[in-house]
């Protein structure tokens, strides 16, 4: 990501402009949740959403 190209993993995320969290650009997002099960990783939907509820908790 630091080097200008998508996360493979859609752990990185941002608030946006109007302080919304938001995932990082991904990396052929049709295949993420692939990528996160051959590493060990829950589906993005779960993770996305408890990022959520933490980002509504702790908001900067």
């Amino acid at each position: 990501m630091n080097a200008g190209r998508p996360q493979l993993y859609g752990t990185q995320f941002v608030s946006d402009d109007n302080g919304a969290l938001q995932p990082r650009p991904i990396d052929r997002p049709e295949s993420l949740d692939d990528r996160r099960a051959a590493v060990g990783l829950d589906p993005f939907a779960e993770y996305e959403a408890t990022m959520h509820s933490i980002w509504a908790r702790n908001p900067t």
